[in-house]
């Protein structure tokens, strides 16, 4: 919500299982931020193929991993955008 109240942002879980994974996960562990469990399944997958990645010996970055090169590609674009982006929504 912005100053005034109005709602100026909201989001929802992708599907019902999730949505069902998470409420469980939040019922169970109260304390933990809600987005956490609502991510805790990708950033596993990332943690393990990063993991298998190291021990395996061979370079380069592990399969639907980004590289820094693609990180800083992503952020080129974005700088590209940005200014294209604004004068559409002003």
């Amino acid at each position: 919500s912005d100053g005034a109240g109005k709602e100026v942002f909201t989001s929802t879980l992708p599907d019902e299982a999730l949505k069902a994974e998470v409420e469980k996960k939040m019922d169970d562990f109260p304390d933990v931020m809600p987005y956490f469990w609502q991510q805790e399944s990708d950033y596993r997958s990332l943690k393990e193929r990063c993991a298998v990645m190291a021990v395996s010996n061979e370079r380069g970055a592990p399969e639907g991993v980004a590289t820094i090169e693609i990180a800083i590609a992503a952020l080129e674009l974005a700088e590209y955008l940005t200014p294209i982006m604004q004068k559409e929504l002003m």
